[in-house]
């Protein structure tokens, strides 16, 4: 797991979700004025359509008369066909003026919905781009600088949703609080970029031995917190073997307090017992027999639902 840097804080996170929100709404209401606009170019469409076939009726009208008045013999009739013809054509004049001014505005309410739609994209990127660095900012919120874990807040959210998968799926989970021994000697005898440097071998080891969907976190100074999902506590306790092996390489060790889940468990109460079989460990000063195993493992024995 890579730990996201950045500069800004939890506010910028809000801050840019609460704009790609905005920007998706000016981006559908954007969408909205561009199908009125489509919807006011089709109905303009339409009625110049109309004054089209009105004005060629009008058209055809005046021919009529046009031929009538050649064929007549009395010349009055024949001046009032005439004038009926024109006054036919000066309207259907009329009409294809009324309708090449519904075309233009046609055309450029078409114009306008394009823009519309263009601004919505363009508010769509944006917002795509505010989401983004939102969740890169998330990202940084949620995982440990230092060790790539998750901190406190979001795994623990992440183990209440394992507990509560587990208490419906009626399976396993086991809990491990994790404790760095000598974390504060190696600060003050090496200074604090040996004690960092400890910590993150410490992250590295329980990643190695962990599955990717096991939940790691890391409480705080030097404390870890390891959610085992369909993972009963004895064989929690064996993979903590292998972690106190690869940290003995290192020179380093932990102390690991382990509890499994029971039915009426909350997540806090789960963790709550994991931490209760770390303090009996310490005040029993429990050590291996062959005395340089790093890991010192105790597993409560009232662990069964």
């Amino acid at each position: 797991m890579q730990t996201v840097v950045g500069t800004t804080g939890r506010g910028d996170w809000a801050a840019c979700a609460a704009a790609a929100s905005r920007r998706d709404q000016v981006a559908l209401a954007r969408d909205a004025v561009a199908r009125r606009r489509d919807n006011a170019s089709r109905r303009r469409d339409q009625a110049a359509r109309h004054r089209d076939e009105v004005a060629a009726g009008r058209d055809r009208d005046a021919m009529r008369r046009d031929q009538l008045a050649r064929r007549r013999d009395d010349p009055p009739e024949c001046v009032a066909d005439r004038l009926f013809a024109a006054r036919e054509r000066i309207a259907a004049a009329v009409d294809r003026t009324h309708s090449a001014d519904d075309r233009r505005a046609a055309a450029r309410d078409r114009h306008l919905a394009a823009l519309d739609r263009w601004h919505a994209l363009v508010d769509r990127t944006d917002g795509a781009a505010d989401r983004e660095h939102a969740s890169v900012e998330l990202a940084r919120l949620s995982v440990d600088e230092l060790t790539g874990l998750l901190r406190r807040r979001s795994g623990m959210a992440r183990l209440e949703l394992e507990v509560e998968r587990a208490h419906r799926s009626d399976g396993t989970l086991a809990v491990a609080f994790v404790d760095v021994d000598g974390l504060k000697r190696t600060n003050d005898r090496d200074g604090h970029s040996e004690g960092d440097a400890l910590l993150r071998e410490v992250a590295r080891a329980l990643r190695t031995c962990m599955r990717p969907y096991d939940v790691l976190l890391r409480l705080g100074g030097d404390e870890f917190l390891c959610g085992m999902v369909d993972v009963q506590a004895e064989v929690a306790a064996e993979r903590f073997e292998e972690v106190g092996r690869m940290l003995a390489q290192r020179g380093g060790s932990v102390s690991v307090g382990i509890a499994e889940l029971r039915r009426e468990d909350s997540a806090q109460a789960l963790v709550d017992r994991a931490d209760q079989a770390l303090l009996e460990l310490r005040t029993g000063r429990a050590i291996d027999v062959a005395g340089h195993l790093a890991t010192r493992v105790r597993v409560r024995e009232d662990i069964g639902a």
